[in-house]
């Protein structure tokens, strides 16, 4: 029998709820009031230390006299001239004020004595002294002495205290924001150096989740050297104390274990500043709030098991902790929570208690209580659609119920005492603990009929049995075949669909990966077809795919899967062909369709174009091989080749391709892309006197993508407008920083043959130059034959256009295009580059030189300066200046450069040759 609470009171009860809630309550409060729980919550308050941990502002600053200082300067105390040269040194550097935690109560030599005191007089007020209090042992006991600094040092200060009171356990938490020393009231060390319109609590706990090894930390001899950075302490407070263990100055902490008691004071100066002077409520405040909340939690353990009873004190629990540990990190507020733990355990006894008390009275009833059951449940048993069968542990049948018998069409004589074998037929025999599962009975009329079959075991008095129950499931197997056909076949023409299709094509791959065998996806589209239904409407269109259905589905073997994939597209699965038979499947299929059909006394004529991908060669899944076989029908509809298969050359939607299409907008915006610069060096004076902007595309994943592809991308999706303008913005803000800075250097820019058709191009590029205000003469366009010759007449005029403002016209990659001479004469050109295939062997190949020679002589008499590019050693540089060339451009001089490189590149002032260059 379960073991359960009760729901609601029951008026049998000996003691009421009041009376069984009071001593765990009770308990619960004088353990409290004793302080017996006291460890207990200061434990859970520290270890709320640890979650959420917090960063100190970095408006501090601690100077450690750690045991670096102390062995650099080699003796302690060290003299008060040091203290004054180190207060110089933070306030020369705009510290806001400065907080020593050093005692300053005795004389030392006179002459530091006085440094020091000239160092405070000098910081005007912005320096705090410590005052202290200790016990000496006298002659009548110990007495409690306070000690201050010097009086010639706190004329020129402010003084504060910097008493720790630790707790009975040994650690200090507590912080008091005053203290009375020698008649007056002074501010603690972290109050003091506060902000001025700060209102401390006049006692708080320091919070220990802000990590103390963040705070920013300099050692003081970094600062008595003068080796620091000022940044770190301008306009920060600065605390002075020792952190090295062999002075002693440790403090006993939570979560810390001990701290120096300097890093303390600014623990304490950090809660202070960040709002999280922590604070604990009063004892009977905490025990006003727990001890009602426990008791509106006591209703939970009356409708609770005893498990869960104790998962809900658990929980209460956790969930307090949960509580004052959220409470700690959002309101700097610092909970007890033992009290109600202790309370939530003990109602969890008495109400245990209560309930076994209880059920033990409720047992006989329930006795009497199963007696009537029994009889209910034999008439349920008679009374149920579900056949129910009992069997022993040998299989006979003992029993069955008047719906078993209707089932098999059998009386109960005919049934019990014989086994069950030969009327239910049970795929892996009958277990103890069996289904739902499927299986198939025989009436005795010998029809054969789908059941649904469940075993479950039961216990007769120590003698095993299993019940059967056993329904027939004939009409509901046959909605779910139908449903299940309507789900993976075409309403129309009763072929498989796209989804069954998909289904088959999976589990031919498994078996195609595993066998290594070939596989082809066909896929065929109708032309013309959307004519035929536009014109003679719907209906029509219906049946002729009907026809072409039925005509098509003889051509295809019996392990061909032969689907209608949407439309007037149709698809077939090959299994276990390669390329030359799906060919000729496919040929097979088109040339079907070339008889017309007759359709409502219509001859209708239709076409067909296919498309073939195979496995393995053009994909491993159907993901793949299903577009790409699309793809390749599309192919041959735009050839007319009627049959095509994918050729991934063609595929302009591959992954990368789509990926770099989409990001290349925002490439831009995210700072993916940039500019570097290659010098071009003038060959009379092997000085730079001008630079070619290159853009570049880092991606964030795909690394650094090759202009090539992308720029070629940016025409193909119309961004190059976009990318032009950017690499013309940036290239032209790069030549205005450099403009005003002295250096004089033409930029150079490459044009695509998409803005070489943009009628805005010149307007454009006049606003650019106008809105940076400079000349236009240091800008160049360089322009490669093939792009000239796509549209001669309107690059032409563009290009007239742009030479009018003053802007230089290059044209790119000389010798490697086909244009015309006499065209090339009416360009408004004012270089050529000739390509650096045509360079970079011109030391070994004489043919090369006798081409890069002729090219010099033709722009020399045309009056245009030539640029080669590709120069890359010294021998092939000077040949070429020995035969005329005007510039170069080349790895010998330099590789494309950031600007900041290349502007380190100009400060020399002369050529860049590598003293390697052969």
């Amino acid at each position: 029998m379960r073991w359960r609470f009760p729901l609601g009171r029951r008026r049998s009860a000996r003691w009421g709820a009041s009376s069984w809630a009071a001593a765990p309550l009770a308990l619960a409060g004088l353990a409290y009031l004793g302080g017996v729980l006291a460890p207990l919550d200061r434990a859970l308050a520290d270890w709320r230390y640890r979650w959420p941990q917090r960063d100190p502002t970095g408006q501090l600053v601690l100077v450690a006299i750690d045991r670096e200082s102390l062995s650099v300067l080699d003796r302690w105390p060290w003299p008060r001239g040091l203290h004054a040269t180190l207060l110089e040194r933070l306030f020369e550097a705009g510290c806001a004020a400065v907080a020593f935690d050093v005692d300053f109560s005795a004389r030392s030599v006179p002459e530091e004595d006085a440094a020091f005191e000239a160092g405070l007089a000098e910081a005007g007020g912005r320096v705090i002294l410590p005052v202290f209090q200790q016990w000496e042992e006298e002659a009548g006991g110990p007495r409690l002495v306070t000690t201050g600094p010097l009086p010639r040092f706190a004329r020129h200060a402010r003084l504060a205290t910097i008493n720790v009171r630790p707790f009975r356990d040994g650690l200090a938490r507590e912080y008091r924001a005053h203290e009375a020393s020698g008649g007056e009231r002074l501010p603690a060390f972290a109050v003091a150096l506060a902000p001025a319109d700060l209102l401390p609590p006049e006692r708080f706990e320091v919070d220990f989740s802000i990590r103390a090894e963040r705070i920013p930390r300099l050692s003081y001899v970094e600062v008595l050297t003068g080796s620091f950075d000022p940044a770190l302490v301008a306009g920060r407070r600065v605390v002075v104390g020792a952190t090295a263990l062999e002075l002693g100055d440790q403090i006993a902490v939570p979560r810390y274990r001990a701290l120096p008691g300097s890093l303390f004071q600014a623990l304490a100066w950090e809660s202070l500043v960040q709002g999280r002077a922590i604070q604990r409520p009063g004892t009977w405040f905490t025990l006003a709030v727990t001890l009602p909340l426990a008791l509106l939690v006591m209703p939970l353990y009356r409708r609770a098991g005893w498990a869960r009873g104790l998962l809900l004190v658990a929980g209460c629990g956790l969930g307090a902790v949960a509580l004052a540990t959220g409470v700690q990190a959002l309101w700097a507020w610092s909970l007890d929570v033992t009290a109600w733990i202790l309370a939530c355990a003990g109602l969890y006894v008495a109400a245990v208690v209560r309930e076994l008390e209880a059920q033990a009275r409720a047992l006989a009833r329930e006795r009497r209580e199963a007696r009537r059951l029994e009889r209910l449940m034999r008439h349920v048993v008679e009374n149920s659609f579900d056949g129910i069968v009992v069997l022993d542990g040998r299989g006979v049948v003992r029993a069955v119920n008047p719906a078993a018998e209707g089932l098999f069409g059998l009386d109960a004589a005919a049934l019990v005492g014989r086994s069950l074998g030969s009327r239910l037929s049970l795929a892996g025999g009958l277990h103890d603990s069996l289904g739902p599962v499927e299986a198939e009975a025989v009436h005795a009329s010998g029809k054969v009929f789908p059941v649904e079959v469940t075993v479950r075991p039961v216990d007769d008095e120590g003698r095993p049995l299993r019940v059967l129950f056993v329904r027939d499931i004939t009409e509901r197997k046959a909605q779910r075949l139908a449903l299940e056909h309507q789900a993976t076949h075409d309403a129309l023409t009763d072929l498989p669909n796209r989804v069954l299709l998909a289904r088959r094509l999976r589990e031919n791959l498994a078996s195609a990966w595993e066998d290594r065998s070939p596989l082809a996806v066909l896929i065929l589209d109708l032309d013309r077809f959307k004519e035929i239904n536009d014109t003679l409407g719907h209906p029509v269109g219906d049946l002729l795919l009907r026809a072409v259905a039925e005509r098509l589905a003889r051509l295809v073997r019996p392990e061909d899967t032969f689907a209608r994939f949407g439309g007037d597209e149709f698809a077939v699965l090959l299994p276990a062909t390669d390329a030359a038979r799906a060919r000729q499947v496919a040929c097979r299929l088109v040339r079907a369709l070339e008889s017309p059909f007759t359709v409502e006394g219509l001859t209708l004529h239709v076409d067909a174009s296919a498309g073939i991908a195979l496995f393995p060669d053009h994909g491993s899944d159907a993901e793949s091989l299903i577009p790409r076989a699309d793809l390749a029908m599309y192919a041959a509809k735009q050839r007319r080749a009627r049959v095509e298969i994918y050729d991934p050359a063609q595929d302009r939607t591959s992954v990368r391709q789509l990926r770099l299409t989409g990001a290349l907008r925002g490439a831009m915006e995210a700072g993916e892309i940039g500019l570097v610069y290659q010098p071009k060096v003038a060959a009379a004076s092997g000085r730079i006197v001008g630079v070619e902007a290159l853009v570049r595309w880092s991606h964030r994943e795909l690394g650094n993508v090759p202009p090539d592809e992308f720029i070629g991308l940016a025409e193909r999706s119309g961004l190059i407008r976009p990318l032009t303008l950017f690499v013309l913005e940036n290239a032209l803000e790069q030549a205005a920083r450099w403009h005003r800075r002295g250096m004089e250097l033409e930029i150079s820019v490459n044009i695509s043959a998409r803005n070489l058709l943009d009628e805005d191009l010149p307007a454009l590029v006049e606003a650019l130059l106008a809105r940076r205000r400079l000349p236009a003469h240091r800008l160049g366009l360089e322009i490669t034959e093939s792009v000239i010759m796509e549209d001669p007449q309107e690059a032409l005029e563009v290009l007239m256009q742009v030479a009018a403002l003053g802007v230089g016209i290059a044209i790119d990659d000389f010798g490697t295009g086909y244009s015309s001479l006499a065209y090339l004469r009416r360009l408004p050109a004012r270089e050529i580059k000739i390509d650096r295939s045509f360079v970079i062997e011109m030391d070994r190949n004489e043919d090369d030189v006798t081409i890069v020679r002729s090219t010099i002589e033709l722009a020399h008499n045309l009056g245009l300066a030539v640029v080669a590019e590709g120069v890359e050693t010294r021998r092939v540089w000077e040949r070429l200046r020995a035969l005329g060339c005007d510039y170069g451009q080349g790895y010998l001089f330099s590789r494309p450069l950031a600007p900041h490189a290349l502007e380190g590149l100009l400060r020399r002032g002369s050529e860049p040759l590598p003293a390697s260059a052969p």
